[in-house]
């Protein structure tokens, strides 16, 4: 008999803005796609954003437009996470949760709201050679 009351492990990634958090979720997310499935939506995303696709921020746009974030960033041209999300995911190995959170100065309580939800913190950070 299966057990459907099994709670589903949440990750949280937080740490400063612009170190790949959101880009690291993207990649999760992104990960099962094959070729042709993975170019299908990278096209839909350059023709979303026209001249303001950038190829350093693939992934996180995976993210970006799952919180539709989009119109938020391209208007004011930040291209950062200004809130907390929650997202499912669903491999072989078993489901958990991804909670994506802003790195900005004046998103404490949304990063907090992040960390406070979750059963795993990673801190992002940036590592230059």
């Amino acid at each position: 008999m299966k057990n459907n009351n099994t709670t589903k492990v949440s990750y949280v990634f937080f740490g400063p803005a612009n170190v790949g958090k959101s880009t690291i979720i993207g990649y999760m997310k992104t990960f099962h796609f094959n070729k042709a499935s993975f170019a299908i939506e990278i096209e839909k995303i350059k023709k979303k954003l026209g001249n303001n696709y950038i190829s350093d921020r693939l992934y996180s746009y995976f993210v970006d437009e799952a919180k539709d974030e989009y119109k938020k960033n391209i208007e004011k041209k930040h291209g950062i996470t200004k809130g907390t999300s929650k997202y499912t995911h669903i491999s072989k190995m078993g489901d958990f949760y991804l909670i994506d959170t802003p790195g900005g100065d004046g998103y404490e309580s949304q990063r907090f709201k992040g960390i406070s939800i979750a059963n795993i913190g990673i801190f992002a950070i940036e590592i230059k050679q």
